[in-house]
């Protein structure tokens, strides 16, 4: 619970915070890293312009840590890619909003 002030109107505002979800998180995992029942990581050559094209046509997300494509698993068997599905070891929950309770 928190309190806002509202000097103005001199009024105090209390605010509550709604945890939606909560998952196992890693600190310093990104959302290239991010693998998840919805999301799948694939590999594609820079050399595949037109099938780079696709996955971003897609929805599909650029990771640049670990050079991988993020996408959602139906768009990935669309594709027919999930034989390039790449397992990563760190799991994380891309979150709306990355504040850290405490």
């Amino acid at each position: 619970m928190r309190y806002r002030y509202d000097e103005a109107n001199k009024q105090r505002h209390t605010t509550v915070e709604l945890l939606e979800d909560s998952a196992p998180w890693q600190p310093g995992v990104h959302y290239e890293e991010v693998q998840s029942p919805s999301a799948v990581a694939v590999r594609v050559d820079w050399a595949e312009t037109e099938l780079r094209t696709q996955v971003a046509e897609y929805g599909g997300k650029w990771g640049p840590q670990r050079k991988l494509w993020i996408l959602p698993i139906q768009a990935a068997k669309q594709l027919q890619l999930m034989w390039r599905a790449v397992p990563i070891a760190l799991h994380a929950m891309p979150q709306k909003n990355h504040q850290i309770l405490g």
